[in-house]
């Protein structure tokens, strides 16, 4: 989409092929998409729904924007993969767990990279709801943070993630936390153990990953 040198370049694209199943797009576009539905609705009625999309070095707005364009076609997608350039807001995680809960057993392969905002006071975690997705057989989740890695963070992010899942068919799962910066490493200051394990802790996330999937 990316590639495309205006919007009416790209709306007659989609006319001259509604029976694309698989959109990648790459970076945002120098010219924005509209945010009036109705300049796509002629275009879009007559598409096909999308199987495969992959959204990559975009912002969370563009990402967005995008699932509320092509929301009809986006209902039932088997492969999704989005890789944000900056922090996700309640806009963006509300329209990824919809078209989540649209696609339900239907997704099989969730990738998701995102960046975390340093926070010092009480600890916000924004992770995909995956508890629809009961099929799901690849997921792989990428977060980076800009400075500070906390282990309350990795924590809670891997908790939340976990309670979610109610796939028994996940066969690969791969969750990694980057810092922007990873050559100015400094240990023990920027991996920070702000958090001390209690017992409670340790029963809580065992309970997570230890949820019986047929229960």
């Amino acid at each position: 989409m990316t590639q495309f040198f205006s919007l009416s370049h790209l709306l007659q694209f989609l006319r001259a092929f509604p029976d694309i199943e698989y959109i990648y797009c790459r970076n945002v576009p120098e010219w924005e998409l509209p945010s009036d539905e109705a300049i796509f609705k002629t275009v879009v009625k007559d598409m096909k729904a999308f199987t495969n999309v992959t959204l990559v070095w975009v912002s969370s707005a563009f990402a967005t924007l995008f699932f509320k364009l092509f929301a009809k076609q986006c209902c039932e997608l088997r492969i999704l993969y989005i890789g944000l350039v900056d922090v996700p807001g309640p806009e963006f995680q509300a329209a990824i767990d919809k078209v989540l809960q649209q696609s339900g057993a239907v997704l099989h392969t969730f990738r998701c990279e995102y960046k975390h905002r340093e926070q010092r006071t009480k600890l916000g975690v924004s992770t995909p709801s995956l508890v629809y997705n009961t099929a799901l057989e690849h997921l792989d989740v990428t977060i980076t943070v800009a400075s500070l890695l906390r282990t309350s963070r990795i924590y809670k992010t891997l908790l939340s993630l976990f309670t979610q899942l109610r796939s028994p068919c996940l066969k690969h799962m791969s969750m990694q936390f980057f810092l922007q910066k990873p050559g100015d490493v400094r240990p023990g200051v920027d991996l920070d153990t702000d958090m001390e394990t209690a017992s409670s802790d340790i029963a809580i996330f065992h309970a997570a990953i230890s949820y019986s999937l047929g229960a």
